[in-house]
């Protein structure tokens, strides 16, 4: 009994293996994602503050006439964006 690749023993004996493995637990691996997706859009949220402080202080116009993706100029808090991710890589990764 088991010795073939398919046989019930070896996929149950493969069960309590990944019931042992506490690392792959589906709580933590859920906990996990869910604090990095919290983390990351505690960073885009700060970013967008940053930028809209920024833009009221210098009383800037938030948007430009064109604001297509391949346009020149998209607009100042667009462009502010980019910016900011071109200096943090973490912020480039959520635009």
């Amino acid at each position: 009994m088991g010795k073939c690749p398919n046989s019930v023993h070896r996929f149950a004996t493969k069960c309590l293996e990944n019931l042992k493995n506490q690392a792959c637990h589906i709580k933590k691996v859920v906990k996990r994602q869910i604090t990095q997706e919290n983390l990351n859009n505690r960073l885009r949220i700060k970013a967008s503050i940053d930028i809209v402080c920024w833009l009221t202080f210098q009383a800037c116009a938030f948007r430009g006439h064109y604001e297509r993706p391949k346009s020149k100029n998209q607009g100042n808090f667009l462009e502010m964006m980019e910016l900011l991710a071109s200096y943090n890589e973490q912020v480039g990764a959520l635009v």
